[in-house]
């Protein structure tokens, strides 16, 4: 099973996280209410989005968007849909989404590789300088948020900006 998401009104969304400077704050507030409007109404909630995107096993996601001008059966129009498909599935309860330590300590044996402090089976596919240099054992300011434990997948702000951008490609 392929776990999936959505986000409602995905491109304007991607507008607020760039242009946001921009707007009054009685404009900020309205869109941020809007935005809790629409996010109330996605499932999985967020919570259980950002478990997925760093989940330890998860290591293939793959994102769609498509512009609806109506949603059957909702009072949506002009709709953005994002769409992402994790695998393998992650958000196990009871289990965390990785363990915490020197990055790549604890591969499993098929991860010969460690590519930009993540475990990464060899298939000969990129070299490691195509992900910049390996900083294990230490972390750097683009891998370590405050208050971190050495975990180095990228942001969900990051990976959401990404599809976002897509979206607004398409």
């Amino acid at each position: 099973m392929i776990w999936r998401t959505a986000l409602h009104y995905a491109r304007f969304g991607l507008f607020l996280s760039l242009a946001s400077s921009q707007f009054s704050e009685e404009q900020k507030e309205e869109i941020l209410e809007l935005h809790n409007l629409y996010r109330s109404q996605v499932y999985p909630e967020a919570a259980d989005m950002l478990h997925m995107v760093v989940w330890a096993k998860t290591n293939t996601v793959g994102c769609a968007a498509h512009f609806c001008k109506t949603v059957q059966s909702m009072d949506y129009t002009n709709v953005m849909m994002l769409v992402c498909n994790y695998y393998p599935p992650g958000n196990v309860e009871g289990h965390q989404p990785y363990k915490a330590g020197v990055p790549c300590s604890k591969c499993p044996k098929e991860a010969t590789e460690c590519i930009a402090n993540n475990c990464a089976p060899f298939d000969g596919t990129f070299s490691p300088e195509d992900f910049g240099p390996d900083t294990s054992p230490t972390d750097t300011p683009w891998t370590k948020a405050a208050g971190s434990v050495g975990f180095t997948k990228p942001s969900v702000a990051t990976l959401l900006l990404a599809g976002l951008t897509a979206a607004l490609l398409l």
